[in-house]
């Protein structure tokens, strides 16, 4: 299994190095930092869903490079494509190395995030932002993809902190999720408990 993620990652890296060149000087659309207040309208995305579902490589590999390409070309700064397994972007401008989590999930349907604790369950592998932690990365970017809405973490030391202190808190259930041949495992986070940690950006047009 660990040569296939390698393979998808590569596959990624490699779409996005061909887009670098010609996406470097800001978003192709309108993005502007927002309050939490919802619109209706939302980008027609295809999910693959979440729950019992098993997921095929396939499924994920198309979802993803799709919602990278779109992400690449509306985030309100210049970005290019990571040269490394360990994040997905670095900014231009600043260097900063970013992380993308994407959810397939409708903005307007969901008050929650999903952080993913676990990429491995049975070998106790983090994932998500504790990941993104040990590999240093500067920043989290949660992005939903059918709307065009993204938070920034800016803090990621800081939001696994919190997120250690509310899963606790609130005694936050762990969800296992089926994958061929593992299982990853994560949390269901009300959005709310970390609005002190992000930004919220929207796309508004074109």
């Amino acid at each position: 299994m660990a040569a296939v993620l390698t393979t998808q990652k590569a596959l990624n890296i490699l779409v996005l190095r061909a887009m670098a060149a010609t996406n470097t000087h800001g978003p192709a659309v309108n993005v502007r930092l927002r309050s939490e207040s919802l619109r209706k309208d939302g980008w027609n995305v295809t999910t693959s869903g979440r729950g019992n579902k098993v997921y095929t490589w396939e499924q994920q590999l198309a979802y993803g490079l799709q919602a990278q390409q779109d992400f690449h070309e509306i985030y309100h700064r210049p970005l290019t494509a990571a040269t490394t397994f360990a994040y997905d972007f670095k900014v231009v401008r600043t260097g900063e190395k970013l992380e993308l989590k994407t959810d397939d999930w409708d903005h307007e349907s969901t008050p929650n995030f999903f952080f993913e604790r676990w990429s491995n369950w049975e070998k106790q592998t983090p994932g998500g932002p504790w990941q993104s932690r040990a590999k240093r990365v500067d920043c989290l970017v949660y992005y939903f993809a059918r709307n065009g809405i993204y938070y920034q973490f800016n803090d990621i030391k800081r939001l696994c902190k919190v997120l250690d202190r509310i899963i606790r808190r609130e005694k936050l259930g762990l969800v296992l999720i089926k994958n061929r041949g593992y299982r990853t495992g994560g949390y269901k986070v009300p959005r709310h408990l970390l609005e002190e940690l992000y930004d919220i950006y929207e796309v508004t047009g074109t």
